[in-house]
């Protein structure tokens, strides 16, 4: 009925695992880019309001509020900083702005939220920054990309140009050891290789932030 689809959420953006039981959905209204944030409990698909008119690219539950009263991370809709909202209250907990990024879409906070990857859609780089201070540890792609980036063929897109464009949902998978024996971190994002007049495609890199390269390990 009209009534029940009402009362339905706007379609869901940017899932993400709180709980083995329970998703942070944020919902898209039309082609706005923002909405309102749900909690759902997919097994009962129970749906409970968060907060609204967000930036609906991406939520993180906080680590230090673990509670249905808690509070997520979320970029804010300008898209140049990261803010952390109490969920109950709506209010604005922490602000980091982050310097030289335009479009913040996706961020992922790691470490006990001391460490957020962020993705910086127009200036096609994705960023680890450091949450007490918002300085950037590395900047990979774009034009203040810091590394070189290694396809498995041996080409090399030098640091400072893009081998991806307008990336999202860049994510961190973890440490593993390189065939050199090196420890380094790996990441995956969707690039949507925006404006290239080419297919969009999954990538995942390891990057070596001593080194400052990154060797592509998948391209699909």
């Amino acid at each position: 009925s009209a009534t029940a689809l009402a009362c339905l959420p706007p379609p869901a953006r940017a899932p993400q695992l709180r709980a083995p039981a329970t998703f942070i959905l944020a919902g898209d209204h039309g082609t706005a880019a923002q909405g309102a944030a749900y909690l759902w409990k997919w097994a009962t698909d129970e749906y409970v309001h968060l907060l609204d008119n967000k930036n609906c690219h991406d939520a993180q539950w906080a680590y230090d509020a673990p509670g249905d009263d808690g509070a997520v991370w979320m970029p804010n809709f300008e898209g140049y900083n990261l803010q952390k909202y109490n969920v109950s209250s709506g209010a604005t907990l922490a602000t980091v702005p982050i310097n030289y990024t335009s479009d913040i879409n996706h961020a992922q906070l790691v470490d006990g939220d001391k460490t957020a990857v962020v993705s910086s859609r127009e200036t096609n780089s994705v960023i680890k920054v450091d949450i007490a201070t918002g300085e950037a540890q590395w900047t990979l792609g774009g034009d203040l990309g810091e590394c070189d980036i290694v396809t498995p063929q041996g080409d090399t897109t030098p640091a400072g140009e893009s081998y991806f464009s307008g990336q999202h949902n860049a994510e961190y998978y973890g440490e593993v050891v390189d065939e050199w024996g090196d420890t380094v971190e790996e990441y995956g994002m969707f690039d949507n290789a925006y404006e290239q007049r080419k297919s969009s495609r999954v990538l995942v890199l390891r990057v070596n932030a001593n080194a400052k390269v990154a060797r592509v390990v998948y391209e699909k």
